[in-house]
């Protein structure tokens, strides 16, 4: 099968002769380990800038790790002229919301364009950034210890996240092109975030899989990849049905936003119970696990969820969790909501929701069985409740 082909038909096990992948190794920028480290060096009140422009969520991004051929696998599984994921019977339609939902970062309406030069970015304003000719990551770092100023500490920060988790380059670099939308940072929320994030990710697995394709399999070689790649391996991770079996074993988390809750281990799991061992292939492959159906995982957006109107008069809407019983906004009340206080309001409503459940399950249980051991002792205990439901029926009709 030519291998134009198994990009769509998503199953390599149909193909006549087992397929050696070519030896090719992946490499990326991404890093939630090093974002991580800076988070914890910022100060309480660079952190409430972050806050005010609607970044909060970043600031509670976990240390993990995808394995690369875990995140090859899925990448290989992407058709990229339509954002989806197939495998066989099982596809995956990657979304703005799934962008958000795992992120957790603002997404306005307003297209990120990074060739229009915005003539505020003077030689000033680019300079601090760079060491010879080369902007690197570490250099934008060091501007961020003891930088107080809400202006140029933003603008900073926006591109050492950019250049570490949202959209990490394949160089070991800031990307400076971004001073461009990040001049005016009351205006950086509203950029669509989302779409920008999805494009550079499709993009760049058409590169890794044009050079799989491409590659003569003798020579290795290593290939950087840019974007936040991690994210397809974590939406892929989410709609795997785990039943009860696994399920007693291990726990996976799925609170979004799902890049402050994931862990290595939740991937090294699913490799684990996902791995296709009857496979011919020299290479690891996976998709053994059915899928479980879009609205009980955390990328499900109500049908009947209306958008929220913000004080500066954009619109907030997306589902923030899989929870059945959080009720949806109501269409008939209208009320402001300021756009920073709603991911910490958030993350404390699921942190309480957690606390309660593990509290009434620690009540109920105990409860149940003391109930139960005494009801064995009632002689005739069946007829009794049946006579006095029978009783209360009777009353409540009357």
């Amino acid at each position: 099968m030519p291998a134009i082909l198994r990009r769509f038909s998503g199953d390599f096990q149909e193909m006549a002769e087992p397929y050696v992948e070519p030896r090719v190794h992946m490499k990326h920028r991404f890093s939630a380990k090093r974002f991580a480290k800076v988070i914890s060096s910022l100060s309480d009140t660079q952190k409430s800038y972050v806050v005010k422009y609607g970044f909060a969520n970043l600031l509670n991004i976990v240390d993990f790790k995808v394995p690369t051929p875990f995140l090859e696998w899925v990448m290989n599984h992407m058709v990229v002229g339509v954002a989806e994921f197939i495998h066989k019977d099982k596809s995956i339609k990657f979304s703005r919301n799934m962008v958000t939902q795992v992120l957790g970062i603002p997404s306005g309406q307003r297209a990120i364009n990074l060739e229009n030069d915005d003539p505020m970015v003077t030689a000033e304003i680019v300079q601090p950034y760079l060491d010879g000719n080369k902007s690197p990551i570490s250099k934008a770092i060091s501007l961020l210890n003891g930088n107080e100023d809400e202006v140029s500490f933003m603008r900073t920060f926006m591109l050492v996240a950019i250049s570490t988790v949202i959209c990490p380059s394949t160089q070991n670099n800031v990307n400076l092109r971004y001073l461009n939308i990040l001049m005016d940072v009351s205006e950086i929320q509203h950029y669509d975030w989302a779409s920008h994030v999805l494009q550079y990710i499709v993009s760049e697995v058409k590169k890794f899989q044009g050079t799989i394709d491409s590659h003569d399999g003798v020579a290795a070689t290593s290939l950087y990849v840019g974007s936040c790649l991690p994210l397809l391996a974590i939406v892929y991770m989410d709609f795997l049905d785990l039943h009860h079996d696994y399920v007693s074993n291990y726990k996976i988390q799925y609170t979004v936003p799902r890049m402050c809750y994931v862990s290595t281990g939740d991937f090294k799991f699913v490799m684990n119970v996902d791995r296709d061992r009857s496979s011919r292939l020299k290479c690891e492959q996976y998709g053994v696990l059915p899928f479980r159906d879009l609205s009980t995982t955390p990328y499900y957006e109500l049908p009947n969820e209306h958008p929220v109107e913000m004080n500066n008069g954009d619109q907030f809407s997306g589902r923030h969790t899989t929870d059945e019983s959080r009720p949806p906004s109501s269409p008939n009340i209208s009320f402001q909501v300021d756009p920073t206080v709603v991911p910490i309001v958030d993350k404390h409503y699921y942190l309480l929701r957690k606390e309660f459940d593990d509290e009434l399950a620690s009540f109920v249980h105990p409860m149940a069985a003391v109930i139960s051991q005494r009801m064995c002792h009632i002689p005739n205990f069946n007829i009794l409740y049946m006579c006095f439901h029978s009783q209360n029926s009777h009353q409540m009709m009357h």
